[in-house]
Order: structure tokens, then sequence, then C-alpha cells
């Protein structure tokens, strides 16, 4: 996606969108995802299947309503978020755009 920017401005805004989508959203969401695995495991290898479909559900659900959710609206905002902090007006514009495209992955890494 990179190689779609053509001035220097637009490179430091894709690559600060893509550093503030890692920081903020995908990291988050594969942490909480890695918990789940070892206790799905252990549960899985006990034979308690019922146990697994719980786990399963009560993860998705905290990946939906305290990471995914959360992350949305940061990511909405992101223009702003760095507009306030004094970032360069087209940096700060090609970084929401970014965001937008990152978004896009996300529903991948939510049954991690």
């Amino acid at each position: 996606m990179m190689m779609f920017f053509s001035t220097p401005d637009e490179i430091g805004g894709g690559g600060m969108g893509f550093m503030f989508g890692n920081v903020t959203g995908i990291s988050f969401l594969v942490g909480f995802g890695l918990g789940f695995i070892p206790l799905a495991s252990q549960a899985y290898g006990a034979g308690n299947m019922r146990r697994v479909g719980d786990l399963l559900q009560r993860q998705l659900m905290i990946h939906f309503l305290l990471v995914c959710i959360p992350i949305a609206v940061v990511w909405s905002k992101t223009e702003a978020i760095l507009l306030y902090v004094h970032s360069f007006a087209l940096g700060a514009c090609v970084c929401l755009c970014v965001c937008v495209c990152v978004c896009m992955r996300v529903h991948s890494l939510t049954c991690v």
C-alpha cells in the first residue's frame, strides 16, 4: 500500500497510520486472543467440549465489547487525535485513510 504514496508527507502519514493501527489495535487483539489458546487447549485435551464452546463464546464477546468497539472509535477519530497533538494535516488525513484500510483486516484477527 505504501507504493501508492508519492510525496514524502504522504509516505510519512502512511507510516504513521500503520504504526498507529498496530500500536492501538492489532497488538490488543492479538494479546487478548492469545490468552484463549491455553485455556481452550486444556479443555479440549480433557475432552470437555462444552467448556471449549463456553470459552470461545466468552472470548468472542470480550473481543467485540472490550477491544473491537473501543479500537473502532479510536481509529475513527485518528485524524482529530493527531491534529490535537499538532501533527501535520496531510499526514493526519493519510493516517486516517490507512487506519480505515487496516480496519478491514481486523476481522481476521478476532478469532486467533
